[in-house]
């Protein structure tokens, strides 16, 4: 999986990094190497009342305690070199109205429709919607049907002979096609050479694409929370793009700035609750489950995700990432600990918020439970994306304008495949 490039060259705590060393309840890469994470701002005043007949805050102690154990020994555990005012570059945020206006557009086009003409006959070349019904021997077979199928006649997308047959019929008219599969047919190798029988109608020819117009009524339809005119909209864009420009500008400064604090500092002695061979055997766990869940092999699996790696390349590969990995968990926990860094109540509620909005991914049947099975994490995480903000803001940043890369010419555009029934090739 992308989770030690992603903490290592990416940045660690732009995702929920550390949540990757959880049980792994999910099995999709999606829950693992998603999430942003922001900072953590307060989430409201706790109840009133006198101070002393206030209970003690929900976790506090345990809060406490995971405090206790990631600086323990610190600064004899890490010798902490300069962190900040480190230089940096990166690109500034400067959004244009040209910029605005091209995503405005681009949003136009999402929400294009197709023209559907249903009057003429179809020619080759044209785009068509049809719903097709294919039997053998008389009898309906598994893939053979479909509802609504986009295909280019002529594209050579179906079997043989299908295409051709659809020339010259009216749209909207129904009529019976004779193929035969081609032998040998890997599809299906049950259909090989075997006579067919599609009854096919074509519903419509796609027309050209009808993008909407930018009025009030179509900012409405977009359903986005108090906009509801087109300067609204422009505005929402707007800041949008400003907001992903800034988060690209921060993970730039961070690049910029890691590889300077790594240098500056010595990492003499690992905490006890950082286990390489657990972590290793944690990924090693996970990537089996994957393997098992496709039906693959382990090695299989390695080899198509990391682009061909052996397991003996893997398992290297391992053991650098999690020493580079445990190196920078122990610098940023010497960082936070010189910082004070810590977090209250609120700032613990509101990670617990942020955290838990996707719990059931996480096979949890509640916000609670959640909670107590992954506090720890919440916390730790929390704690470093303090550090990395610190980091980002401290770096005397230098701005640079990307140069534009001279112009090439463009590969023509390929259309998505259809999906697939014993129709197709």
């Amino acid at each position: 999986m992308q989770v030690f490039l992603d903490r290592i060259s990416a940045g660690i705590t732009r995702k929920v990094w550390y949540f990757i060393m959880m049980k792994k309840k999910l099995m999709t890469l999606a829950a693992v190497c998603c999430a942003a994470v922001m900072a953590f701002g307060a989430c409201g005043n706790s109840e009133g009342g006198d101070p002393a007949e206030t209970e003690t805050p929900k976790g506090l102690a345990d809060r406490e305690a995971i405090y206790n154990e990631m600086m323990d020994g610190i600064e004899e555990k890490v010798t902490l070199g300069e962190y900040k005012g480190l230089d940096a570059q990166a690109s500034p945020v400067d959004i244009t109205d040209e910029d605005v206006e091209t995503a405005v557009q681009q949003q136009l086009e999402a929400q294009a429709t197709t023209e559907q003409i249903k009057e003429g006959t179809v020619a080759s070349g044209d785009t068509i919607n049809l719903d097709y019904t294919g039997k053998v021997d008389g009898e309906e077979f598994d893939g053979g049907s479909a509802t609504g199928a986009s295909l280019e006649i002529g594209s050579g997308t179906f079997i043989p002979g299908f295409e051709d047959q659809l020339v010259g019929m009216e749209i909207g008219s129904t009529k019976d096609i004779n193929v035969t599969f081609p032998d040998p047919y890997e599809n299906n190798t049950d259909l090989s050479g075997k006579a067919a029988v599609f009854t096919v109608t074509v519903n419509y020819k796609e027309g050209e694409q009808i993008v909407p117009e930018l009025n009030d009524e179509f900012v409405t339809g977009l359903g986005i929370d108090g906009v509801t005119t087109v300067d609204q909209f422009r505005e929402h864009v707007r800041s949008s793009l400003e907001e992903s420009a800034q988060q690209s500008r921060n993970q730039e400064i961070y690049n910029s700035v890691q590889e300077k604090v790594r240098a500056n500092c010595t990492i003499n002695e690992w905490a006890s609750d950082l286990d390489k061979e657990k972590t290793i055997q944690e990924e090693k766990d996970y990537m089996q489950q994957m393997a098992d869940s496709y039906g693959y092999s382990f090695e299989e699996v390695i080899s198509m995700y990391y682009n061909g790696m052996t397991e003996e390349e893997y398992e290297k590969m391992l053991e650098e990432e999690v020493d580079d990995y445990f190196d920078l968990i122990m610098i940023y926990r010497a960082i936070a600990h010189k910082e004070g860094f810590n977090l209250t109540q609120e700032e613990y509620e509101a990670a617990v918020a942020e955290y838990s909005a996707d719990y059931q991914s996480y096979g949890c049947e509640s916000v609670e439970e959640f909670e107590g099975l992954y506090s720890k994490e919440i916390f730790q995480t929390s704690i470093y994306n303090m550090v990395e903000e610190l980091l980002i803001n401290e770096a005397k940043v230098t701005d640079v304008v990307p140069t534009e890369a001279p112009a090439e010419t463009a590969a023509p555009e390929t259309s998505a495949a259809p999906e697939t029934t014993e129709a197709a090739e």
